[in-house]
């Protein structure tokens, strides 16, 4: 078995810190409009308004993200969350 350099290892845990790091700190990229959107689980809050269709983010730290810019695209403000990850859009007055 051969030991590892004290070098070696402070080159991989920089490496490991470095990448830790930048993933933290990656900035948000939203949609114009994204930042608006809304999210409620009450089926009162979306009574008036027109459903513009269905959005679905995958597991992750930017699932809200994904969806108001999905909700966005489709020409929606509000999100109705069915589940964690997904819910369907509505455009509210």
């Amino acid at each position: 078995m051969r030991l590892r350099t004290p070098v070696g290892l402070s080159f991989t845990l920089a490496a490991v810190v470095l990448i830790t790091c930048s993933c933290e700190t990656v900035p948000r990229a939203f949609a114009p409009g994204a930042d608006r959107v809304k999210f409620t689980q009450n089926a009162t809050d979306v009574a008036g308004c027109k459903v513009v269709g269905n959005v679905s983010s995958a597991p992750g730290l930017d699932r809200e993200d994904i969806l108001r810019n999905r909700t966005v695209g489709l020409d929606g403000n509000t999100v109705f969350l069915t589940s964690l990850f997904e819910g369907v859009a509505y455009r509210c007055p």
